[in-house]
């Protein structure tokens, strides 16, 4: 079996030093380069989908101060010889990574900010050595330097950098920033939204609005959040989503890509695992793309075991607590749709490019473009042409994550539910039990089929997260109930559960619910020393009728 080096690092330069596998997206250059490139570049795509890794290739490029002719030996773009003479290694570069910036609140923010930039001061620490760059720009630089937060210039400081490097080599400068999003991602879920977007919606447009030392931009994120207006204003700016055409295949791996890699780790008989598992994207409109960070995990994996069996690298890789926050708000449509999806159908939504995390609570639109853009979801090729956009689960991994996640959120939806249901339960309220059971039903996101098998199961898997001791199907009486519930007091909760044909006939099957319950003794032949009661409950689609022998019942 052959042994090829394989990294999982973003570093153009280490990767190509150390000799190991690199699927070429040099390709990128040339595609960028063959127009005059817009002043602003904005390459959407999700999460470890080599973003980083292109932009430090850029950077390897472009940058001025390397030499890097030799990383791009045998490459695609070495075979362009004008472009590799009139670019590579002529531009000042400055390389900008906002991924791990806290966006928890404005101080943290800032503090992650003061050491990016701090790291900027000390890669370009030359400047304040060089006769060309003018003494205020120098005391400004060295101010960055030291840290200091508080001058008023410091939201400007990529303008000033570049104003210091273009008068140092005479050279307009090239910006690369990654993951410009990452802050207002991360900010959405914290009260710190607001003040943060406005810090960066600053930074970014003095950088990138009529920067006079500026040749050009490249920005990646996974989402374009264009109602910020964090480009408001800018001049000659490209928006290069999952959606576009041009290149769709520059970032991701494609079908033959892989053929490749699996052949020189001599894993060709891999293929079809690794399809069902990490392919299903489609960019532009027809690329099938498939998720490189985990493809380059299991071929690594299958050097050290050739049986080893996939796993879900990129939900330890990827932020999934968005899912998590979307879901805890979402509609009944929305909720269905998922459940859709799981099954394994796709849904028809709208999805909006213009995206704005301050509408996710308000506009289902964004909710679905923020599922496309970060990767959970795809457009579904047979209907790419379709007014609205048909979105599915793209692979067996992305399925995984999915029912993890959405039933970990059940667990917590449930423990908030359970504790009022269950004292409503003992106490006998009727309508409080109707009510919380409901509310359970409508937030529950089922991805079983709603037979009566479900509900018998759902009312069991409501309890077994307590300390209540919980029986299906024991014997009781004449018969036996579906689910009885018993506490260390030693009272008992009898439960006979039909389901309904129509929502007409819910009140009608409670009754003879209940009357089963009643007619087949089930109270008898229970430990309970205390008190027992018996409800019939019945049950159709997400909506619930309960009866409580001895009280009048609560309809749907």
């Amino acid at each position: 079996m052959p042994q090829i080096n394989v990294s999982f690092g973003d570093n153009f330069r280490d990767i190509r030093d150390d000799k190991c596998y690199y699927v070429d997206k040099t390709g990128l250059i040339e595609e960028l380069l063959q127009r005059v490139p817009p002043t602003v570049s904005l390459f959407t795509r999700p999460r470890r989908f080599g973003k980083t890794l292109t932009l430090s290739m850029l950077r390897e490029f472009f940058d001025i101060s390397k030499d890097s002719g030799s990383l791009f030996d045998g490459l695609c773009v070495a075979n362009n010889t004008d472009i590799c003479n009139n670019w590579m290694n002529k531009y000042p570069v400055i390389s900008i990574s906002f991924k791990d910036i806290d966006g928890s609140s404005h101080e943290e923010a800032i503090k992650s900010l003061v050491n990016i930039v701090q790291e900027i001061m000390f890669q370009h620490a030359y400047l304040l050595h060089s006769d060309k760059v003018s003494p205020f720009d120098k005391e400004t630089i060295f101010e960055f330097s030291k840290g200091n937060s508080q001058i008023p210039q410091f939201k400007i400081f990529i303008r000033v950098i570049c104003r210091a490097l273009e008068c140092h080599w005479n050279k307009k400068v090239i910006v690369l920033i990654d993951e410009y999003d990452s802050p207002i991602n991360k900010s959405s879920e914290t009260n710190s939204y607001d003040e943060i977007t406005v810090i960066f919606r600053t930074l970014l447009s003095s950088s990138l609005k009529d920067n006079p030392s500026l040749k050009f931009a490249i920005l990646t994120g996974c989402l374009y959040i264009a109602k910020e207006s964090f480009f408001s204003g800018v001049n000659n700016f490209k928006c290069f989503s999952i959606s576009n055409y041009s290149f769709s295949d520059k970032f991701g791996f494609t079908s033959s890509e892989v053929d490749k890699f699996l052949q020189v780790a001599g894993f060709q008989d891999k293929k079809n695992i690794i399809k069902e598992w990490f392919d299903g994207y489609i960019f532009g409109k027809t690329t099938e793309v498939f998720c490189p960070w985990d493809v380059v995990q299991y071929i690594y994996d299958l050097q050290g075991n050739s049986d080893a069996i996939p796993i879900a690298y990129w939900k330890n890789s990827s932020d999934n607590a968005i899912i998590r926050s979307i879901l805890e708000q979402s509609t009944f449509d929305i909720r269905s749709k998922i459940e859709e999806l799981i099954h394994g159908n796709s849904i028809e939504v709208e999805i909006s490019e213009n995206l704005s995390f301050s509408e996710l609570q308000t506009n289902t639109n964004s909710i679905w473009t923020i599922f496309y853009s970060s990767g959970y979801l795809t457009k579904a090729l047979s209907k790419i042409e379709s007014t609205a956009t048909s979105l599915i689960i793209p692979n067996k991994e992305v399925k995984t994550i999915f029912i993890e996640t959405i039933t970990s959120w059940f667990k917590v939806v449930v423990h908030a539910n359970i504790l009022p249901l269950l004292d409503a339960l003992w106490k006998g309220d009727v309508k409080t039990v109707h009510e919380k059971l409901n509310d359970i039903l409508v937030k529950a996101i089922s991805y079983y089929d709603s037979a009566e098998k479900f509900y018998h199961g759902f009312m069991t898997g409501l309890f077994s997260a307590t300390d209540l001791q919980v029986r299906s199907n024991r014997e009781s009486g004449d018969g036996r109930p579906d689910v009885v519930v018993t506490d260390r007091k030693g009272r008992s909760l009898v439960f006979e559960l039909k389901r309904a044909e129509t929502e007409a006939a819910l009140d009608a099957e409670a009754r003879d619910a209940l009357a089963q319950a009643s007619g087949k003794r089930y109270a008898e032949g229970l430990y309970a020393t205390q008190e027992t009661l018996r409800y019939g409950i019945s049950f159709w689609k997400k909506r619930c009728a309960v009866r409580l022998l001895g009280k009048a019942g609560i309809g749907a």
